[in-house]
């Protein structure tokens, strides 16, 4: 399987190239058009610089051709304004929202999918590092003991919470998973303890403050 990039304005008899390789390599084109290049087996989606009407219009595409093969694609966002050849390009990530808003989009038929990055830091593409979901978490002991949080950010890129123990405040233990409907925990609780959000998957893990068992809520 064979993915062209950037190849959609060359005069290139595909088919005479295919005919000639052996093994039947599978062809695919970047962006819709794709789909029409005689000697293409289909396409795949890249528009990470596009908002999301890009996927949409891919998508719907794809539906009429389904003898031909469509990759779709998650995106995280775009920015190029950091690089010396961008076109102040932004697709703002929108606390991950961006990424899930293309999760969404997905056809539920679709048997292909690619994650859309060049690994250029400069382009606000790359992976790796994780999605930044914003969430911040305010770690309160309640009245009466127990813990309590409140959260700001994108919870809804939020997996799980996990309820955190330590007794040098350095290694942590979990004692508890709780669903991310749930801001209090009321169970046993050691010297030091912290929330840890756990992000959904490609997300960042965020961590709360620590507190020690004996400080009162604020």
């Amino acid at each position: 399987m064979v993915f062209f990039f950037g190849f959609e304005s060359f005069g290139v008899d595909w088919v005479q190239v295919k005919a000639a390789l052996p093994g039947n390599p599978i062809f695919l084109f970047r962006n819709s058009k794709g789909f029409a290049i005689p000697g293409s087996d289909g396409a795949f989606a890249w528009g990470p610089a596009n908002d999301l009407s890009y996927l949409q219009y891919f998508y719907k595409m794809a539906a009429r051709v389904p003898q031909k093969i469509a990759v779709g694609g998650l995106h995280k966002g775009f920015n190029d304004s950091a690089a010396s050849w961008g076109k102040n390009r932004h697709v703002d990530q929108r606390c991950g929202e961006a990424f899930l808003d293309t999760v969404r989009a997905l056809p539920q038929d679709l048997p292909f999918v690619q994650l859309v990055t060049w690994d250029d830091y400069e382009e606000g593409t790359e992976l790796e590092t994780g999605i930044d979901n914003c969430v911040r978490i305010d770690l309160q002991q309640a009245d009466g003991g127990g813990l309590r949080w409140s959260v700001t950010g994108n919870e809804s890129a939020v997996d799980h919470y996990e309820v955190q123990v330590s007794q040098d405040g350095v290694g942590f233990t979990t004692v508890e998973r709780l669903n991310t409907s749930e801001h209090q925990y009321s169970g046993k609780l050691s010297d030091k303890v912290r929330i840890v959000a756990v992000g959904k998957a490609l997300f960042l893990d965020q961590v709360s403050n620590t507190l020690s068992t004996g400080e009162k809520a604020r």
